[in-house]
């Protein structure tokens, strides 16, 4: 689709240039005629006044023969007569002028002022001179002056007669160049609709066929994602009736244990929450692999407290079969590993009304290399020999678990990104068998891992939740901490003005300065390299990525483990080994 709005873009642009173009150059060309327009209009205007200077002058001669010699009259009138006939000699050199510069002047207005018989560039000039040196007393002279004036006339209307003759012709000329302008822009026009806006219109209307292929899929996937996300609206009930359960069993009983299960079912929950965040790179199938290390029992611990409750309501048994030998700590993406068993689990007890259903977890070695193996056994439904084709194919039958349900095709997804295989099948006692390998690596167990303290360095919390606040400063009190909590980057600008810290734990969201400005404001106006790290629920990559490139070191994510914020601080350099 960008394909094509650049492609109609650059079209439309070509004929905007275009039209531009042509306007510009009709513009360019009606302003050059206008402007002659104007001048010939100024040359008229200049010929028409010839013919009335010319009479003028007459009659300026005339009253001062009838003005007395010797009164002041005679000298306002001498003076008028002389600048009427130095006007009229202006005007005619502009006009001559015109002839010189070979301008505005045709044939036959240079055969009227510069050929017999009327030779009036001549004429004119000599009616100046005899007006310049006139007699006014001698009635003779003022008599042929008359004569010469009165012909004059009668040629000088005929010139101005001739510069309008002259000037109708170029206004026809304009039209002809307007209407010339007018078929120039019909031609470019047929020409835009030919070449620009018919290969358009074909593009649009590909582009509206592509859309609508578009929005089928769109509208498949978004099914896709409601049905997800009604399933996991079923997922995330599962471990909050086990925790709510278990929680008003210690209620009444006061076991350890329960608590302990309870624990173990928010983290099942905490790890659902962040694969229903997930979901949007999965759709995409773009996983993330994150490895870390943990014992092999804690995460099928994780994975099945959750359903035990679940289960027995049912009437069903959930076992673990993991023997002594294979629980070891592994390197591997244990969130996704524990998500996938709960999917396989959660399906397997929906979908069983009876029976038993077994988690079977052991380690394969192969030389350097070992394998984890992990089987979900039930004793349900089975798959029909139509679902198992539909599962082998990667393709969603229904919204029945055993015809493929999104889960399992994230599964598939998930075990493609982790280098490993899924089976499934039918087992001849009757129910399902859902297997699946990934490849692990093995932590030898005679390692321990060495103690890490802060040894009392000093920790800045700018946090404006209290609980999240009261939380965290325990954490860190248990790893050696002394820790001030300030409540907005307001309050933590005005301490790190005139306090150090080793380490400074920093929320994004908060009132009157949130974690950003704050960052920024450290880094750049007070010029401090203190260690930063980002705490905020909201794990969005760009988000992420913008508080680092304002300074920060690393980031955590709400709700905090204590053995990531370990990891995070030993990796930053604060913690060192006791």
């Amino acid at each position: 689709m960008l394909k094509i709005i650049k492609a109609i873009r650059a079209r439309y642009i070509l004929a905007l240039l275009a039209m531009a173009l042509l306007i510009s150059m009709s513009a360019g060309v009606m302003q050059v005629l206008l402007h002659e327009k104007q001048k010939d209009a100024e040359v008229i205007n200049v010929a028409g006044m010839q013919r009335m200077l010319s009479q003028k002058v007459l009659l300026l001669a005339h009253r001062l023969t009838k003005v007395e010699s010797s009164s002041d009259a005679i000298v306002d009138v001498y003076n008028q007569l002389h600048a009427a006939i130095d006007l009229f000699s202006q005007n005619h050199e502009f006009l001559i002028q015109l002839h010189t510069n070979q301008q505005f002047f045709s044939k036959k207005l240079d055969a009227w002022y510069f050929s017999s018989p009327t030779l009036l560039d001549k004429r004119s000039r000599q009616f100046v001179e005899r007006v310049r040196n006139i007699q006014l007393k001698d009635q003779n002279e003022l008599n042929e002056l008359y004569l010469i004036s009165q012909t004059l006339l009668a040629d000088l209307d005929h010139a101005v007669w001739l510069f309008e003759d002259h000037s109708n012709k170029g206004v026809e000329r304009l039209r002809y160049v307007e209407v010339a302008i007018w078929l120039v822009a019909m031609m470019l026009l047929l020409l835009e609709v030919r070449l620009i806006f018919r290969p358009m219109e074909k593009q649009v209307k590909d582009g509206i066929n592509e859309l609508k292929r578009e929005q089928q899929k769109t509208e498949q996937a978004l099914g896709i994602k409601s049905r997800f996300l009604a399933r996991a609206s079923h997922e995330l009930r599962t471990p909050l009736q086990s925790i709510l359960g278990y929680l008003d069993l210690y209620k009444k009983e006061r076991q350890t244990y329960q608590l302990d299960q309870a624990i173990t079912s928010v983290k099942q929950l905490h790890i659902l929450i962040n694969e229903m965040h997930d979901f949007s790179r999965w759709s995409n199938e773009k996983i993330s692999i994150q490895n870390s290390y943990a014992k092999l029992s804690d995460t099928l611990e994780t994975v099945v407290a959750p359903y035990r409750l679940t289960a027995h309501k049912k009437g069903l048994s959930l076992t673990v079969q993991l023997s002594k030998s294979d629980d070891q700590t592994l390197f591997c993406d244990h969130q996704h590993l524990a998500w996938m068993c709960s999917q396989l689990i959660d399906n397997a007890i929906k979908f069983s009304d009876k029976g038993k259903v077994t988690l079977v977890a052991n380690l394969q070695r192969t030389g350097s290399q070992s394998e984890l193996v992990v089987q979900v056994i039930d004793q349900g439904y089975g798959f029909s020999q139509k679902q198992l084709e539909s599962l082998l194919a990667h393709e969603q039958a229904n919204n029945h678990f055993q015809g493929m349900q999104l889960g399992l095709e994230r599964c598939q997804w998930l075990i493609g990104a982790l280098s490993g295989e899924m089976t499934f099948s039918n087992r001849q006692q009757g129910g399902a068998c859902v297997r699946f390998s990934v490849p692990v690596t093995l932590i030898k167990s005679d390692i321990t891992e060495p103690q890490l303290s802060a040894n009392g360095k000093t920790a800045l919390l700018v946090e404006d939740n209290k609980i999240n606040a009261i939380v965290l400063s325990k954490q860190l009190n248990s790893l050696g901490f002394k820790v001030l909590h300030v409540h907005n980057g307001k309050e933590a600008v005005d301490v790190l003005a005139v306090k150090s810290f080793d380490v400074i734990f920093m929320d994004l969201n908060m009132p009157y300065m949130d974690g950003y400005e704050t960052i920024d404001y450290i880094r750049t106006q007070l010029h401090l390299d203190t260690v930063i790290i980002v705490v905020t629920a909201n794990d969005e990559q760009q988000d992420l990525a913008k508080a680092i490139a304002f300074g920060a070191d690393d980031h955590l994510i709400k709700p905090l483990q204590q053995d990531i914020l370990t990891k995070t601080l030993e990796d930053v350099g604060i913690l060192t080994a006791i």
